[in-house]
């Protein structure tokens, strides 16, 4: 994570953070794949299906593909970065207060931008011989980067003999709000296909919102 804070003039305050994060996916089932692995020769003998025979449970089916498919899975992503995660983020925030000599004595004006990176919505199909379809992890569907905007307004003043300062200051949550449907979630178009996809579900973002605080300083 870098910050940095800047003044170009007296009255100019300058902001800016730029954070950068990433996840690696942690060893899968250590304790159960060894356990299942030993397991597996007893489950596919045919006596353990007689077992079983007249009713609706696969011995060997239950293992294969619930047991065995679905913890070689797991282990098929260990070591790969979960690019589910914001990878960067970057906040630059910026505030005017005007001087003391000017006819606009008292009052602030400020903005900010919030931006973040592209995420993984999905994953491109992967044919493996032995498990069957997966994700590639090598290649995910990125959802598009983000950016939204504040805007305050302040004026601030001296009361009671100037004993205390007062501040009274509008705030605009994201300003130029406009996009508010935000993808999460890709499906891909074709098996073979790494680069298409179709968004199959989104989410709602915030919308523009106003508030007003009040601020005695003793």
């Amino acid at each position: 994570e870098f910050e940095a804070v800047f003044n170009p003039t007296k009255q100019w305050r300058i902001m800016m953070n730029v954070a950068k994060q990433e996840s690696i996916r942690g060893e899968a089932a250590r304790d159960a794949a060894p356990l299942i692995a030993e397991r597996m020769s007893v489950w596919m003998k045919d006596s353990i299906k007689d077992l079983t025979a007249g009713t609706s449970f696969d011995v060997k089916g239950f293992a294969t593909s619930v047991l065995d498919t679905t913890v070689k899975r797991a282990q098929h992503s260990a070591g790969q970065v979960a690019q589910e995660l914001v990878p960067w983020r970057a906040n630059f925030v910026g505030n005017y207060t005007f001087a003391r000599e000017s006819k606009l004595k008292g009052w602030g004006i400020g903005g900010a931008a919030r931006w973040q990176d592209q995420v993984a919505l999905g994953y491109a199909p992967l044919r493996d011989p032995v498990l069957g379809n997966l994700d590639d992890l090598a290649h995910p569907f990125k959802g598009p980067t983000q950016i939204h905007y504040d805007g305050w307004i302040s004026y601030t003043r001296p009361i009671f003999n100037k004993k205390i300062e007062w501040k009274i200051q509008l705030n605009i949550r994201n300003l130029l709000n406009e996009n508010l449907m935000i993808p999460v979630r890709s499906n891909p178009v074709a098996l073979d296909n790494k680069t298409d996809f179709y968004v199959a579900a989104w989410r709602i973002g915030e919308a523009r919102n106003w508030s007003v605080t009040s601020t005695f300083s003793f």
